[in-house]
């Protein structure tokens, strides 16, 4: 029993924690507030389900390797098409060797 999908809007720590507590096994779980605080939560709950990574598809609009932060800073505040520009410690080109260092947000 549970929830098929939990929608996130409030940016409320409480209620991340209600919604990750609600969903059925397979539920998807979707994030559309913004958080003011740092938000703790286990998150290990949610995944794709085989590997256990989150699918970003479609949420990440720019990627670039840490190196090159200034550009990624430059097209998080100028490019009209971004949406979510994620800054990676290495090259995701090789299997498990890139680590999300951060995600810029307009």
């Amino acid at each position: 029993m549970g929830c098929d999908v939990y929608i996130e809007a409030s940016g409320s720590q409480a209620s991340v924690s209600q919604g990750l507590s609600a969903l059925k096994n397979l539920g998807r779980y979707v994030q559309m507030g913004v958080f003011a605080d740092e938000v703790k939560a286990d998150w290990n709950v949610i995944g794709d389900g085989k590997s256990g990574f989150i699918k970003t598809e479609g949420l990440i609009s720019h990627s670039f390797l840490l190196k090159d932060w200034e550009k990624a800073f430059e097209t998080e505040e100028k490019a009209e098409d971004a949406m979510k520009v994620m800054l990676v410690a290495k090259s995701r080109k090789r299997k498990n060797s890139g680590a999300c260092a951060a995600i810029l947000t307009k």
